[in-house]
Parts: structure tokens; C-alpha cells; sequence
């Protein structure tokens, strides 16, 4: 059996296909089991519960160096002032709500919704960036306009030139919510999907790879375009079925990774780097992320409630012993027969190496591509 970095080595494979399957409306979104989980997987998990630039000067002259009171202005308006003033308005004659994807709410500041396009006939995912939202932003407009790009394609690097950003952008006078048009359709969220999968073992499994395979690839797309996410979460993941049957998966809520001091429900996917020292979402921190989904895909819930210093005994032994040492220690689930594969647990330890550096590299190793696993169906409920 190969061993080391080579069974790491399966998890950036050719994406097979696996059946997709849409949540029962209706049904209790909070993962159900029948143990005492580490973590459970819930939207409100707490931790108590739970190249430089150079500029030519020469044809620089008095004239040209003074600023137009226009451009003035545009340099003084905050990004919400600017959207407003720019942004054509919404069109609610073409656009109609179906019903609303994913709600805002404190932890969630836009607002997903799927809206029939009465002009082109079909239905569409519009991204409602709520006043709020904009208030939590500390971003330029430029920057503004980079996040609207980013989520109108999903977080896959945009097919339409950089001076299209408001193209499928709007303003709501009457909210002063700026709406956008994605172009790419959404599916199941992971948290929705999780609950549809089976229990722990061969079969959840494979279908854990198939997606963690896709949403890491979606990470390091972003590292290619200079770009880190920040705040990976099972609510902003999306997957989207190819016409050949394989996953792929979607990233939105780009600008939304805030200050360490008041994510409880965020507290177990911060990279322990990102606690201890600088905020700033970095690539390695989006790897540890998936990580944590990861475990979350094969076993139904989360490794542990919070990696701060002191909140949570289960993340203080994987830092001081290594996750491959909590997956294979009797009390945790990962470690029961069937459970998880030891090729798993090798992915797992990669991901969630407490040293972003070895993190990284290790995850650089998984792009070699081996030949994909066969993926058992899905049965139906």
C-alpha cells in the first residue's frame, strides 16, 4: 500500500461521478445522529456549546495632475455611496423571487435568492448585498468591484473582462441592497447536502472525496489568481452538477472574512495561525478549512468546537499530537472500524497540519492525478 504523501496524492484525481440529490423540502436542516458528536453540525455552534508598479512621470504637468471635482468625488464615496450612484436600478418587471436560498441573518450579511428571468426564461441565483454588508466592509471600491466579479462566477476566475463588473449588478433604492445575477446556477448547499448523505463509512465516503477533491481544486484556483477566500463555511459552499455527472463546486460570501473577536460559529475553521497572529485570509488558512468540511463530509459533523487556545480539548491534543494521532485515538469517531479509511485520514492530516507552511506544500503534492475511484450509487430516500 502506498503510503506518506502518495495516498494524499488521490485526492486532486479526475472528479467521478457521483449522484446528486436535492434536500427534501422541508426536513430539519440540523444533522441528526444518534451519538454524541464532537461538534455538531449546526449554523450556530458556538464555542460554549460547542511585480511593483512604475510610473512614467515625463508627460506629467500641472494640468493633468490636478483631479476633476468628478473624480474627487468618486474617490470620497464609500462602496455603498458609489454602488448607489453608478448602478443601474433593479429591474422587477424582468426579475421575479422564486424563494430565497440562503437568508440573511447576523452571521450571514447577503442574502441568496433564485429569481425567474422572464426575458431569458429561466431561473437565476441573485446575490442580495443587504446595507448592512457593505457597513461590515472595510473595502475600497476597487476591491468592491473585484468581490462582485468573484461571486457573480462563483469564485472560478471570471470569462468576462475586468470593466464588466456591474454588468448583472443593480441597485434597490427602496432597500439600498445592491442585487446581483450570477452566472453560474447553484444546487444543494454542504451543509443541505450533508443530511442527505448515509451514515459514516465506505459509501459517505467516496462521496466526501468527489466533493472535497472539487472544493479544494476551487482554493487553489483562487491561490492562482493571487486570491484567498478567508471564510469557507459549509453555508457558502455550493455544488453544482455537471451535465457528466461530476461535482463541481461553487464559493460565494467573497469579503466576508471578519475580525477574529466575535465569530463563535465560526471558531472551529480558523487556521490556529490565523488566531494567534494576523487575520488576513491566506491560502493555507482556506485549506484548513476545507479540512474541517472535510472530516464534516465522511462523519456528519465537525472535529471539534474551536481551535482558540484553551476552548476546546479535542483541538488541543490534535495540536499537540497530530490530527493522524486524534483520527486513530478510541475516542474519536473517525477511529471506529469503518468509520474512515486510512487514505482518508492521510488527506485529513494534510489539510489540518497545525503548520500552514507544511499545509501548504502538502497540499501542492495532492495535484498528481491517479485514476479515480469507483463511487458506489446513491441510493434513493
Amino acid at each position: 500500500m502506498t503510503s506518506g504523501l502518495g495516498l494524499a496524492a488521490v485526492l486532486l484525481a479526475h472528479r467521478s461521478p457521483f449522484s446528486f440529490k436535492k434536500m427534501p423540502k422541508g426536513k430539519d436542516r440540523q444533522l441528526s445522529t444518534s451519538e454524541t458528536t464532537t461538534a455538531p453540525m449546526s449554523r450556530n455552534v458556538t464555542e460554549d456549546g460547542s511585480p511593483q508598479i512604475m510610473e512614467e512621470f515625463d508627460d506629467l504637468t500641472e494640468d493633468n495632475m490636478t483631479p476633476t471635482l468628478s473624480e474627487v468625488l468618486d474617490l470620497s464615496r464609500t462602496p455603498h455611496e458609489d454602488a448607489m450612484a453608478t448602478l443601474p436600478p433593479w429591474d422587477s418587471s424582468r426579475y421575479q423571487m422564486l424563494h430565497i436560498l440562503r437568508a440573511a441573518s447576523r452571521n450571514w450579511l447577503s442574502q441568496i435568492e433564485i429569481h425567474y428571468d422572464s426575458r431569458d426564461k429561466r431561473a437565476v441565483p441573485v446575490k442580495r448585498f443587504t446595507p448592512q454588508w457593505f457597513q461590515a466592509q472595510s473595502q475600497a471600491v476597487s476591491a468592491l468591484k473585484d468581490i462582485l466579479m468573484l461571486e457573480r462566477s462563483g469564485g472560478v476566475a471570471p470569462p468576462f473582462p475586468a470593466e464588466s463588473w456591474c454588468s448583472g449588478a443593480y441597485k434597490d433604492s427602496a432597500s439600498g441592497a445592491v442585487l446581483l445575477v450570477c452566472e453560474q446556477e447553484l444546487g444543494d448547499s454542504l451543509f443541505d447536502f450533508c443530511t442527505t448523505l448515509p451514515n459514516a463509512g465506505g459509501e459517505r465516503e467516496a462521496e466526501a472525496l468527489a466533493i472535497l477533491r472539487s472544493l479544494i481544486q476551487a482554493t487553489m484556483d483562487l491561490d492562482s489568481l493571487g486570491l484567498a477566500h478567508g471564510r469557507i463555511r459549509a453555508e457558502n459552499t455550493w455544488l453544482q452538477q455537471l451535465p457528466n455527472g461530476d461535482c463541481k463546486v461553487l464559493l460565494s460570501d467573497f469579503g466576508e472574512s471578519r475580525g477574529l473577536g466575535d465569530k463563535g460559529s465560526d471558531a472551529m475553521f480558523l487556521a490556529p495561525e490565523l488566531v494567534e497572529g494576523s487575520p488576513q485570509p491566506t491560502h493555507a488558512g482556506d485549506l484548513f478549512s476545507c479540512g474541517v468540511l472535510g472530516y464534516a463530509l465522511a462523519m456528519g459533523r465537525y472535529p471539534w468546537f474551536s481551535t482558540r487556545p484553551g476552548k476546546c480539548k479535542t483541538f488541543s491534543f490534535a495540536k499537540s499530537h497530530g490530527v493522524q494521532s486524534l483520527l486513530g485515538d478510541r475516542r474519536c469517531p473517525a477511529s471506529k472500524e469503518g468509520r474512515m479509511s486510512s487514505e482518508y485520514k492521510e488527506i485529513l492530516g494534510c489539510l489540518l497540519d497545525v503548520d500552514p507552511g507544511i499545509r501548504q506544500q502538502k497540499a501542492m503534492s495532492m495535484r498528481v492525478t491517479l485514476p479515480h475511484p469507483v463511487h458506489p450509487p446513491h441510493p434513493e430516500p
